[in-house]
C-alpha cells in the first residue's frame, strides 16, 4: 500500500509540473499587458512634462511661473529681472580678455570680444572632432513643421560647411571644460545652450553667410524660449587683409560709427574695412558675444546685432574654422532631447 501510495503522489507531481510548464505562457501575457501599460504611462508622463516644461525642467537661474510659451510669458517682465546691461558689465569688468568692441547705444551694451576664451590645443581638438562628426552642408532656418520643428534650408545665401557635436561628442572631455567656461562667463545654466555647431569656411571655395540674425521668432512657441546670446568662437587665425571678417553694420566701432543703411553686398563682401560698421576679426581662441534678444523686451529681435560672415578671398589656402553656440533663456538641451528644440 505504502508503495501504490508513493507512486501515485510522484504521477501526482508530474502532472503538476506538465501542467505549470503548458500555463507557463500566460505570465507573458499579463506581462506584454503590463509592458504596454507603463509605455502608455511614459508617453503621458513625456505629455504632461512637455506641457509644464518651464515649470520643472529648469536648472536656470532665470525660470519664470509659465505653463507653456508665450501664453504665461512676458519679455518684458524677464529682461527686467535678468538685468541684461548689467550681465554684460559684469563680463568686461570681470573676465580676462574681456572688452567692448562698439559702442554703447540706446539698446545697451555693444558687441563683446574674449581674447583667449578658449587655447590653442582646446581649438585645434574642437576643430579635430568637428571634421569628425562629418562636415556637410550648412543651412538656414525655414518655416515650422508640424512637429515643433524648423525646416532646414540649403540656399546660396549661406555657403560654408558644419558639423553638430552631439551624441557622444556631449561627453567629450574638452567639450564639457568649454561648456563650464561658458557657464561661468554667463552665470546660466549650461544646459540653455545648444550643441556646437563647427563651421568651416575655405578660401578656395567662396564661402559666406549674407546678412542674418541669430534670432527666431519660431523659439518663443518652444520651452527652451528665444537665444539670448550668440557667443562664436575663432578656432583659427585668417591672414590680416584676407577677410573673413564677422560684420555688423549697425554696430559702431569705438571711436566710429554705425551704417545708417546696410551696405550692398557687393560693396563689402571682400572688404577688410569699411566706412562704417563694426569688422570682427578671425582671432584662434578668441570668443564673440552679442545679445540676439532686445534686452528691454526678450521677446523682440535685437534690431542692431545682424551681422554678415564676409569671405576669405585672395587665400586660396586659407581656411576659417570657428564655432557657433546658442544660448537660449531656458533649457534647451532637455527639451530637445523631447523632440521640443525646434
Amino acid at each position: 500500500m505504502r508503495h501504490r501510495a508513493a507512486r501515485a503522489a510522484c504521477l501526482l507531481c508530474l502532472l503538476w509540473l506538465l501542467c505549470g510548464r503548458a500555463a507557463a505562457p500566460a505570465p507573458r501575457t499579463v506581462k506584454a499587458k503590463r509592458k504596454g501599460s507603463k509605455r502608455a504611462e511614459r508617453l503621458a508622463a513625456k505629455k504632461r512634462a512637455a506641457e509644464s516644461f518651464h515649470g520643472s525642467a529648469g536648472g536656470s537661474p532665470w525660470q519664470v511661473e509659465a505653463s507653456s510659451m508665450p501664453e504665461g510669458w512676458n519679455g518684458r517682465r524677464v529682461a527686467q529681472e535678468m538685468e541684461i546691461p548689467s550681465m554684460l558689465d559684469r563680463i568686461v569688468g570681470g573676465w580676462p580678455g574681456a572688452h567692448y568692441v562698439s559702442e554703447r547705444t540706446q539698446f545697451g551694451p555693444g558687441v563683446i570680444a574674449i581674447d583667449d576664451f578658449i587655447t590653442e590645443e582646446e581649438a585645434e581638438h574642437m576643430i579635430q572632432i568637428g571634421d569628425e562628426a562629418g562636415l556637410e552642408g550648412s543651412s538656414g532656418t525655414g518655416a515650422k513643421q508640424a512637429d515643433g520643428s524648423f525646416k532646414r534650408e540649403h540656399t546660396d545665401y549661406r555657403t560654408s560647411l558644419n558639423s553638430w557635436l552631439m551624441g557622444k561628442f556631449m561627453t567629450d572631455p574638452t567639450v564639457r571644460t568649454i561648456d563650464a567656461r561658458i557657464g561661468n562667463l554667463t552665470g546660466l545654466f549650461e544646459g540653455n545652450s545648444e550643441h556646437y555647431q563647427v563651421l568651416r569656411y575655405t578660401g578656395e571655395g567662396d564661402e559666406y553667410y549674407k546678412v542674418h540674425s541669430d534670432f527666431i521668432p519660431g523659439h518663443l512657441e518652444l520651452p527652451s524660449g528665444p537665444r539670448l546670446f550668440t557667443l562664436f568662437i575663432y578656432l583659427t587665425d585668417v591672414p590680416e587683409g584676407k577677410g573673413g571678417a564677422t560684420y555688423f553694420a549697425r554696430q559702431a566701432p569705438i571711436g566710429g560709427k554705425a551704417c545708417e543703411r546696410l551696405p550692398s553686398w557687393e560693396a563689402i563682401r571682400d572688404a577688410d574695412d569699411y566706412e562704417c560698421g563694426l569688422f570682427v576679426r578671425p582671432q584662434r581662441g578668441r570668443a564673440v558675444l552679442w545679445p540676439n534678444a532686445r534686452m528691454d523686451d526678450l521677446a523682440q529681435q535685437h534690431p542692431e546685432t545682424e551681422h554678415m560672415a564676409l569671405p576669405i578671398h585672395g587665400c586660396k589656402d586659407c581656411v576659417k574654422w570657428a564655432a557657433n553656440v546658442w544660448i537660449h533663456l531656458y533649457d534647451f538641451k532637455s527639451a530637445h532631447v523631447r523632440g521640443l528644440g525646434g
